[in-house]
């Protein structure tokens, strides 16, 4: 599995790499937490996962550091909130 963003840039999770990933959240803890408790745990795992997929784009674009502007797109074809005329496959 992998975005169109990852496509490009040449990123392509397996999908047992993402299950993993996905594993690693272990939804059913948050049962017996708060709201906040809740969101601050999933905003650190999601952050995790977002790293490594920005972490894959610097190394293949040869750069030291990631700007927001990098990660944006990462995040916009995670969540399909990227409009179409600015994906490519």
């Amino acid at each position: 599995m992998s975005t169109s963003f990852g496509k490009q840039a040449g990123i392509e999770l397996k999908d047992e790499e993402l299950k993993e990933m996905l594993k690693s959240l272990q939804l059913d803890d948050m049962l017996d937490k708060t709201g906040h408790e809740m969101l601050r745990d999933l905003a650190s795992d999601f952050a995790d996962i977002v790293i490594h997929q920005a972490e894959c784009y610097r190394s293949l674009a040869g750069r030291d550091t990631m700007q927001r502007a990098d990660v944006v797109p990462i995040l916009e074809d995670f969540f399909g909130q990227r409009p179409q005329s600015e994906t490519k496959t």
